[in-house]
């Protein structure tokens, strides 16, 4: 099949989630025999003087990447509408707001020269394309319930609509694509026409040695859940793991780094900024935190720890709908005495390191299984 992917999200640098997530599924759909192309939407921004650089997603994509400029007047729409439905509208966007006018013709366009199969489109409020399109087989890429966002994170909720707008999205395609169980199964109500999968998002398992020391990784962009998910666990948690192992350090990477300033000048706290290698960083540590306790969407966080091979601690909200919760290698909790509790037992056993390890070779071994199959039926069922 020729399939085109449609976002406003470029796929490098892979610097955000929802990029590696783009990333993952693009190349998921190469390793199947499909030659994919890639439509970055790119928007100006009135607040950077700095645009986003597109060196790494050419080199990539080559002559499959093709970009559609919205210009000044892309960003003063943005901007505009922004502005709009925060001060108007309680934060709640209407389906079409962030709709570019200019998406159709290109996508025709490139339609007639290329004929694809299946469109790709990237969050709902592009979704107005599958109104236009003669591509056969549409398929939306949620990477988020954003239904009455705002109820479920607060303030830092991101482009939160109502359950009517975002059901309208939802039915305007042939397919749903939800990246956790729960979403799918809401998705699957507001859209019973649609065929809806669970796709969670593949990882590459990098088995790493045991480094033996008392350190804790935590890897994370700017997210305002990450930052207060953060702040739970150095306030609430790294106290009685102190007194218990003095020398027990915080390991910080990511664009979180930028926001915790009042982190700067503790021993027992490193703050690395952007991480170039995962896997030097990774290897510095035996456990790896998420105790992000607010927000929806995919528990990257908590995948990517596993594939990196680390003893996994979350708050029992970064485990919510992920690939087979009950028997994930993962401990959750949000008592902070269990913690400590669970971190000694760790720390205290090599042995029990190592079973840890076995098991989250095997659990990303059958997420991706599962993962492959889930778009190879959903292909080859549209393509009948």
């Amino acid at each position: 099949m020729k399939i085109l992917i449609v976002s406003d999200e470029i796929t490098h640098p892979s610097t955000a989630g929802n990029r590696q997530w783009i990333l993952a599924q693009s190349n998921l759909l190469m390793e199947l025999g499909h030659e994919v192309h890639f439509l970055y939407i790119k928007k100006k921004s009135l607040r950077s003087k700095h645009s986003i650089d597109e060196t790494e997603a050419k080199k990539f994509w080559a002559e499959k990447f093709h970009v559609l400029d919205t210009g000044r007047l892309g960003g003063l729409r943005y901007a505009f509408f922004l502005q709009l439905r925060q001060r108007f509208c309680k934060g709640y966007f209407k389906c079409d707001d962030m709709y570019v006018a200019k998406l159709t013709k290109t996508v025709e366009m490139l339609n007639e020269e290329h004929g694809f199969d299946a469109v790709f489109v990237n969050y709902y409020w592009l979704s107005k394309l599958f109104l236009k399109t003669k591509i056969p087989l549409r398929v939306l890429c949620t990477h988020d319930c954003f239904s009455f966002k705002d109820l479920k994170g607060g303030k830092n909720a991101w482009m939160c609509t109502s359950a009517n707008e975002e059901a309208k999205a939802l039915q305007r395609c042939d397919v749903v694509l939800g990246l956790q169980q729960d979403e799918s199964t809401y998705f699957s109500y507001l859209a019973p026409l649609s065929k809806v999968y669970t796709v969670y998002c593949p990882y590459k398992y990098y088995a790493q040695p045991i480094a033996g020391n008392h350190n804790i990784m935590f890897l994370s962009g700017p997210n305002g859940y990450n930052l207060e998910g953060l702040n739970w666990f150095v306030d609430e948690i790294l106290p009685l793991i102190k007194d218990r192992y003095a020398d027990a350090k915080l390991i910080i990477g990511g664009g979180v780094c930028k926001v915790l300033t009042r982190l700067k000048g503790r021993t027992d706290v490193e703050l690395l900024g952007f991480v170039n290698d995962p896997y030097e960083f990774w290897a510095r540590g035996d456990v790896a935190i998420n105790p992000t306790f607010r927000g929806t969407g995919l528990k990257i966080k908590t995948f990517e720890a596993i594939s990196f091979d680390k003893v996994v601690m979350v708050h029992p909200h970064s485990a919510v709908g992920i690939f087979k919760c009950d028997s994930a290698p993962l401990f959750a909790s949000e008592n902070p005495q269990k913690w400590v509790d669970f971190i000694s037992k760790v720390w205290s056993s090599c042995g029990e390191i190592e079973s840890i390890k076995s098991k989250n070779c095997q659990y990303i071994e059958n997420l991706n299984g599962y993962i492959r199959e889930q778009f190879k039926e959903m292909l080859n069922c549209c393509d009948k």
